[in-house]
């Protein structure tokens, strides 16, 4: 497992793309303990390159916490 610190936007089920401004929003930013990517095969100056956890994985990490439903969307704004 790898900590991340994902912030977001959380855009509640019902609500399309008509129906807000993204500074509407509210914007979180929270640590979630996500399992560790797989490396690409790449190399970057002799280190292996990883990438982050799946988008999806991510939205489900992010509902399973604040029991959300699956219309929930959450809008991922940034992995570190």
């Amino acid at each position: 497992m790898t900590r991340y610190q994902i912030r977001y936007q959380l855009l509640p089920a019902g609500t399309g793309p008509d129906d807000y401004e993204p500074s509407d929003l509210d914007t979180r930013t929270e640590t979630y303990d996500l399992a560790d990517p797989a490396p690409s095969g790449l190399r970057l100056n002799g280190s292996p390159v990883r990438h982050a956890p799946a988008i999806p994985d991510i939205q489900a990490a992010i509902r399973a916490r604040h029991g959300l439903s699956a219309d929930d969307k959450p809008i991922i704004l940034s992995i570190d």
